[in-house]
């Protein structure tokens, strides 16, 4: 009975310490600050604009999470030869000028994203924000912008904010996966 006892004992001091390593690791990788990403209608082909043929061009995207922070606009710089300029605006839900930036043309590449940033939305998720773009000086005629669905095509980004309370609450969630309890089953097991 004494050696049941003592075998029960090591088993749950065990179970404890795999339990407690894996919860440690979870948390403290919770703890490294990282951006969530969210791509607008993925499944949607990408098509382009030419830039001259609008007086300005806008559309709207709901912010999938908090904390929205930068978004990149896909352009197109044909042959690497505009010489076009133009200026992007981002307004938020309220209709507030958040991001403005007057951009040459020339200083984009073949077929990339830019990247714009501003003051992060900490309760963005669910609000509409809206971008302009806005040709300033038409020249040959050869810059693009991406579009899917007639929507500018962007990515959306957020910042994470360190909140003790979720990381501690996302770790044990984390544990209470099957997957991670295939470790304490064996543990278990072993020890047995």
């Amino acid at each position: 009975m004494k050696n049941l006892g003592n075998k029960l004992l090591t088993i749950l001091f065990g179970w404890l310490f795999v339990f407690g390593s894996i919860f440690f690791v979870i948390f403290i990788v919770k703890l490294i600050p990282s951006k969530l990403v969210f791509i607008d209608k993925p499944d949607m082909p990408q098509k382009f604009k030419k830039l001259a043929e609008f007086k300005d061009y806008s559309s709207f995207f709901v912010a999938k999470y908090n904390n929205l922070n930068r978004i990149d606009v896909l352009f197109k710089n044909q042959a690497l030869e505009s010489k076009e300029e133009l200026k992007v605006q981002i307004f938020d839900d309220k209709n507030k000028l958040i991001f403005e930036q007057n951009y040459d043309s020339g200083n984009f590449g073949d077929t990339n994203r830019v990247r714009m940033d501003f003051k992060t939305f900490t309760d963005s998720q669910g609000k509409r924000f809206k971008v302009l773009i806005t040709p300033l000086k038409i020249v040959d005629w050869k810059m693009y912008f991406g579009v899917k669905d007639d929507d500018i095509d962007l990515i959306q980004y957020f910042g994470n904010s360190f909140n003790l309370k979720d990381t501690i609450i996302n770790s044990f969630n984390l544990i209470s996966n099957k997957v991670f309890l295939l470790p304490i089953i064996t543990v278990t097991l072993f020890l047995w």
